[in-house]
């Protein structure tokens, strides 16, 4: 197999520089999808957390009756 040769002193730099940018690249779409499913996480137990008080309100009214 040939080996191609850079054109210009240095390009070899520029080569390993830009791989280096497309690694950030990655970086932050990773960091964008760990970010979305944080928040999806929160929200879902934040939900999770109202849901459990409204089941524990209902379980005290068929209980003792309604709170007038």
């Amino acid at each position: 197999m040939k080996q191609v040769k850079p054109e210009a002193p240095g390009q070899e730099n520029l080569v390993e520089l830009e791989k280096w940018h497309n690694l950030g690249y990655l970086f932050w779409a990773y960091m964008v999808v760990w970010v979305f499913l944080a928040g999806y996480l929160v929200l879902i137990s934040r939900r999770m957390t109202r849901l459990s008080r409204e089941m524990e309100i209902l379980r005290r009214e068929r209980r003792n009756g309604p709170a007038s």
